[in-house]
């Protein structure tokens, strides 16, 4: 009861939700020593090879409870060494990506490999995700910095051993600005972010460069509050401080820097969910749960792949659209309020994507085209056919996008020789 609105759909109440099935043949009965262990009596062999005897010893079996004892269960993802992490939120993403292979238990191994192939469900390792979130990084950076503060020297160098190594000269307070407002510029896209590796490791990168070249976090809240009205700067400037600076920082992030789309409503939900997690262990809870930045408008489930065009007449629509997203995400307006933009951006949305629907389905429904739209806004419980730049992102019209496009890199295909693989 004291969990707010949560910006992002993760915790609405559906019509499929605690959805029941019975089976009347008889009751299911599992013991509890399943769970709490138990210990038997049991014959073991002993002795050496032509001396053995059968003695009776008593056997302890832990059971479920004693086995999950032994692991360590955290809501802490924030390292790149899997070894030091035992079970976290990433193993959602591990889960997701079995579950799709076990639609029907009686398929064949083939049939399996199939369905990963088709839906893109692969587990990246996090040493192979922090190796390509830190060349991207590099990357942008030097150019950023040598673009836009030519003052500063020895740029190359600089990002090189901050991005790779984590060294940090802090005699250098015009290189730590430029870092600073070069991560506040930044806008990083995952088109098939699954269930968040990407999206969640260039969070916790960015986290940790901030941290270096912005030890109290001054810079980057000053930066975050230019981007707000001057009549919400003291509200919002109260969410960044009021708890931990990891907080402010991954509030900033998420909030400007950060995009995802997938095809799939379940991996949408689980990066949501991921960063609804990361938010929270660095919140000081005592006064209540603060609400998400609008996650709802940066991860998207929608067919990356096709693209649609839009009319002459977009461009108004893509104002009103914008305009009452902004107002949707307020988070201390009323549920009736919030029904009621939400009601303008559905008829907004149905209007420039008529054959939205029809793209799902294959079949054309008086109303089906609206009642689809509003489930795929407000729930995200099923992809959009399409993706749209203008529509889907409109705040990024006008920077010209964005600054890196990172995801997955492609696993099977056809095998090439070693001699056309060393000509690469």
């Amino acid at each position: 009861s004291d969990v707010p609105y949560l910006n992002g759909g993760i915790f609405d109440k559906l019509d499929e939700d605690n959805a029941k099935e019975s089976i009347e043949d008889s009751v299911i009965k599992i013991p509890n020593f399943l769970f709490y262990g138990i210990e038997i009596l049991q014959e073991v062999s002993k002795g050496r090879a032509g001396n053995m005897q059968k003695v009776i010893e008593k056997v302890e079996h832990k059971g479920l409870n004693g086995i999950l004892c032994e692991y360590k269960f955290t809501l802490d993802e924030n390292t790149p060494f899997e070894e030091d992490i035992a079970l976290d939120p990433e193993m959602l993403g591990l889960v997701f990506e079995n579950l799709l292979a076990e639609l029907d238990p009686n398929l064949e191994e083939s049939t399996i490999k199939s369905i990963r192939k088709q839906t893109g469900s692969y587990y990246t390792p996090r040493k192979v995700i922090l190796e390509m979130i830190n060349d991207s990084l590099n990357l942008y950076l030097s150019k950023y910095i040598s673009t836009h503060y030519p003052d500063v020297k020895d740029t190359k160098t600089k990002v090189n051993d901050l991005v790779y190594y984590n060294l940090h000269d802090d005699k250098n307070p015009s290189f730590d600005s430029a870092v600073v407002d070069a991560l506040d510029k930044y806008k990083v896209l995952d088109p098939a972010c699954g269930s968040g590796a990407f999206p969640m490791g260039m969070l916790h990168r960015m986290v940790d460069i901030l941290k270096k070249v912005d030890t109290n976090n001054d810079k980057w809240v000053e930066l975050k509050l230019k981007n707000v009205d001057k009549a919400q700067q003291a509200d919002f400037n109260k969410v960044l401080t009021s708890h931990l600076d990891d907080y402010g920082r991954k509030l900033g992030i998420i909030r400007d820097s950060i995009y995802g789309i997938d095809i799939q409503p379940l991996a949408v939900q689980i990066t949501k969910l991921r960063f609804f997690i990361s938010l929270l262990i660095d919140q000081k809870t005592e006064k209540g749960i603060t609400p998400m930045p609008n996650i709802e408008t940066k991860i998207i489930c929608a067919d990356s792949l096709k693209n649609v065009k839009t009319d002459m007449f977009s461009n108004d629509a893509i104002t009103k659209l914008t305009d009452a997203r902004n107002r949707y995400y307020q988070p201390d307006i009323s549920q009736e309020e919030r029904y009621t933009i939400a009601e303008e951006i559905i008829v907004t949305l149905d209007t420039a994507f008529p054959s939205f629907a029809y793209q799902i389905t294959g079949k054309r429904i008086a109303g089906q085209n609206k009642e689809l739209i509003r489930h795929w806004f407000t729930h995200g419980t099923i992809a959009a056919p399409f993706f749209n730049m203008e529509f889907f992102y409109p705040e990024l019209t006008e920077c010209g996008g964005f600054d890196c496009v990172i995801g997955n890199p492609p696993y099977g295909g056809v095998k090439i020789s070693d001699d056309v693989r060393n000509n690469l």
